[in-house]
């Protein structure tokens, strides 16, 4: 992924953070849990379990809005024109 703030590609402990995994000690006291060390994961293999960001909440809020946008029409024939 590319982060346009910092003019480059984001690491791997970065993607995790983005996507809301507290992967720094920092973010796991902000958090209130604990986190493990992914210190023996290659970045290559940390990216891999990141994923693209398109997480169960992303996914979740674009079918929401999705939903929150359509129009009901009242009749026999409801199909969208």
């Amino acid at each position: 992924m590319f982060s346009p703030y910092l003019g480059r590609l984001m690491l791997s402990d970065e993607a995790f953070l983005a996507q809301g995994y507290p992967s720094a000690p920092w973010a796991a006291r902000a958090f209130g849990c604990s986190t493990r060390s992914l210190a023996h994961v290659s970045d290559n293999a940390k990216f891999k379990l990141v994923g693209n960001a398109m997480h169960a909440t992303c996914v979740g809020s674009i079918l929401a809005w999705c939903l929150g946008h359509v129009f009901v029409r009242d009749g026999e024939d409801s199909s969208v024109a």
